[in-house]
Parts: structure tokens; C-alpha cells; sequence
């Protein structure tokens, strides 16, 4: 039995090489009857067909260097965008310090008129605050 199959396998790769050769001659065969049948507006035809294929090329070229420059214009824009933050951040951080200066300010104010002698409710009027918040500072600063 194992016979028989090496004797079918060595026929079958004996008629593939036989194909293989018959298909090359073919091919060449084929070839050789394109060029002699080929009349001029095939060849225009050719000639329209590659420089369709180049100037596709070329476009294609072009929007890959537009997709660059976008993305690199993006990136840009992203850093300046990121400064801009930057800057807010730090606007804010100045106007949390004026704040608290303004704060520092009253709460020294109200120190200042309460050794003095004054009374909550002229400090209250004097310096334009409510009366809760003389108190809240009056307390805070006697601890």
C-alpha cells in the first residue's frame, strides 16, 4: 500500500512540473501576442493611465503633508492653550492673595479699633462690616 502512494505522488509532482513548463510558455506566449497586437491608442491609453497613477501619487503625497502640518498646528495650538491656562491659574492665584490681603487688612483694622476701646457697633460702621463679622473677629482674637 505505502507503494502505491509514493508512485501516485511521484506521478502527480511529475505532471505539475509539466504544467508549470506548458504555463510559462503560455505566459510568454501571450505576452509576446499583446505587444505585436497593441495599436497606438492602447499605448495612449498606457500613457493616460501612469500619469493618472502619478498624479494620484502626488496628491496623496500632498495630504499626507497637510495631515502633518495639522497635527503639528494642533500641538501648537495645545501648548498655547496650555499657557493660557497657565496664566488664568496664576490670575487667580493673584486675586486669592489680594483676598486674603484684603482679609488680613479688616481682621487688622478690627484688632486696632478693638485695643483702642472702641465698641462692635462702631467698628461695624467705621469699617463697613457686619456686625457678626466684628464679633467672629473680636472672638477669634482673643483666643
Amino acid at each position: 500500500m505505502p507503494i502505491v502512494l509514493i508512485i501516485i505522488a511521484v506521478l502527480l509532482i511529475i505532471f505539475n512540473i509539466k504544467a508549470i513548463k506548458n504555463e510559462d510558455k503560455k505566459f510568454k506566449d501571450v505576452l509576446d501576442e499583446k505587444e505585436r497586437s497593441m495599436t497606438p491608442s492602447d499605448i495612449a491609453i498606457g500613457e493616460i493611465r501612469k500619469d493618472v497613477a502619478e498624479s494620484l501619487l502626488e496628491i496623496q503625497q500632498d495630504i499626507e503633508l497637510l495631515k502633518h502640518s495639522v497635527i503639528k498646528y494642533d500641538k501648537e495650538q495645545d501648548k498655547e492653550n496650555d499657557k493660557e491656562e497657565e496664566n488664568k491659574e496664576d490670575q487667580n492665584k493673584e486675586e486669592e492673595n489680594e483676598e486674603k490681603t484684603d482679609e488680613n487688612n479688616k481682621v487688622t483694622a478690627v484688632i486696632k479699633l478693638l485695643s483702642i476701646g472702641k465698641d462692635v457697633d462702631e467698628i461695624s460702621t467705621e469699617l463697613n462690616l457686619g456686625k457678626g463679622e466684628v464679633l467672629l473677629i473680636k472672638e477669634l482674637y482673643k483666643k
